[in-house]
């Protein structure tokens, strides 16, 4: 297992977070991402045994309607959420708001989280850095940062061994980046896979078949939390000699971090010391 620690003080700046007035991430007016890979049922009532008006495909947009109702938390496939009035293609209902997201919804060429921050929003500044004793293994590591409208950021990392990408985007939702990691892995296993709100520790799974015929000897799923609310999210798959991995978190400054292994990729900007 391998968690980043790189600090990336220089990063910290004011995200724009919203909020309506009773708890949701979302007011009416908004417009929100569908991340329900199977799609996502409209329904006619805030009620799941009440008919199906549409099933709204994934990547498809919604509306967020007046009038939300009352909150009703409920849990599907570990995904904590309500219902919310909501209008897709000219019809109205209630859906699921555990798989509606703020953020854009990743193409199908934007299988890294670098690729995928790059393509939907505008770069602003780019910038390279050393910092002294930062890297996972104390030592110094350099970065070149590149920073985006929006609040969002990249920091293609390395020590000297290994290099990672860190990314920032401006939402402070862990089950928003939940779906946008596992949407952007294509990964089988991590696809067909809960939210982890019920590890309690480190667990291992056997890989998709798909992916022990590329070489993937197990499937890990780490979870950190405080005070009982999940702060960071490991997913690693294991080879037989080296290890691919995404990391999510809340940064205390906030927003979220998704951090993803580089190992292999040599199309990356040049990390050398400036």
């Amino acid at each position: 297992m391998r968690k980043i620690t790189f600090a990336l003080a220089a990063i910290l700046f004011v995200l724009p977070f919203f909020a309506a007035a009773d708890g949701r991430f979302y007011a009416a007016g908004d417009h929100l991402a569908v991340f329900a890979l199977e799609g996502l049922p409209l329904l006619e009532a805030p009620d799941p045994d009440s008919g199906v008006v549409a099933v709204i495909p994934f990547g498809e947009a919604v509306d967020i309607l007046p009038d939300p109702g009352p909150v009703r938390d409920f849990e599907a496939n570990g995904l904590s959420g309500s219902w919310a009035h909501v209008g897709y293609a000219g019809a109205q209902g209630w859906a699921f708001d555990g798989f509606l997201s703020r953020l854009p919804v990743p193409g199908p060429d934007e299988t890294t989280i670098d690729r995928y921050v790059a393509a939907h929003f505008t770069q602003i500044s780019e910038k390279t850095e050393k910092n002294e004793g930062t890297s996972m293994e104390g030592e110094p590591a350099v970065l070149v940062q590149r920073r985006f409208e929006g609040g969002a950021s990249i920091s293609f990392v390395t020590d000297g061994r290994d290099k990672w990408i860190s990314s920032d985007l401006p939402v402070d939702r862990m089950e928003e980046g939940f779906l946008l990691v596992r949407a952007i892995s294509r990964s089988p296993s991590l696809i067909t896979r809960d939210f982890p709100v019920a590890v309690e520790a480190d667990e291992v799974f056997d890989p998709d078949p798909e992916e022990a015929r590329r070489g993937i000897e197990d499937f890990y799923v780490a979870v950190d939390r405080e005070d009982g609310k999940i702060v960071g999210i490991e997913f690693d798959f294991d080879y037989a000699d080296t290890s691919r991995y995404f990391y999510l978190s809340l940064p205390k400054e906030g927003g979220l971090r998704i951090e993803q292994d580089a190992m292999d990729r040599d199309d990356l900007p040049p990390l050398t010391w400036p």
